[in-house]
This record gives C-alpha cells, structure tokens and sequence, in this order.
C-alpha cells in the first residue's frame, strides 16, 4: 500500500471538535427547540472565555446594518505572547499587564 493512501490520525485540534460536536449537538438541539438565540448562545460562549487565562482570551467584533440591525459580519481575533525560555527558545507568555490595561481601557479583556 502506497503511504498516501495510510489515513493520518487526526489532529488533536480535530479530535477536540469532534468531541464538541459530540456533546454541544444534543444540547444545542434543546435550545433551540426551546427558543434560544444565537446572540444568547454567543454570550455564554464570551462568557466561558472570560474565565480562561489572560493569554489564551480571543477578542470578538460584529458588524451590524445601521438601518436594519441586522447583523452583517463576525470575526474574531486570537492573541498569543510569546517571551524567551530558559532553555534559550521561546514560549507561550502571560499577556503582559500594560496590554491589559489597555484592552480593559477600550472595553475589552475581563479583570485580571
């Protein structure tokens, strides 16, 4: 057998969204059914962020119709420190104090 044809295992990135599916897809059918929105999903979703450590935070921005309200666009932006080892290489870092200032100034990032 040819190696392009031995299936790669996946990714653990695949593994933990299969394994969201998994568990979200009955709950997600449930509040739905019930009447949940998509706006009240996302802010449970902002929410459980909020908890994470200040390094591994994701900033959200939506785009909204100005005479509609309708909602036009989604993004979202993931922010990573990076400083030095103490083997020499680099590492994934806190988020530094002044940047959190800063993100909190402008209504962004939760408490420290």
């Amino acid at each position: 057998m040819p190696s392009s044809d031995i299936p790669k295992p996946p990714t653990d990135h695949e593994v933990l969204i299969d394994a969201l599916r998994a568990v979200m897809a009955p709950l997600a059918r449930l509040a739905v059914a019930r009447g949940l929105t998509h706006a009240n999903a996302e802010e449970v979703l902002k929410q459980a962020e909020s908890k994470l450590p200040a390094g591994d935070q994701i900033l959200f921005e939506r785009g909204v119709d100005k005479d509609s309200g309708r909602e036009v666009a989604r993004g979202k932006t993931g922010v990573v420190f990076v400083g030095d080892a103490p083997e020499g290489g680099k590492k994934v870092a806190p988020l530094p104090a002044a940047f959190h200032a800063r993100l909190q100034a402008h209504g962004h990032g939760t408490p420290a």
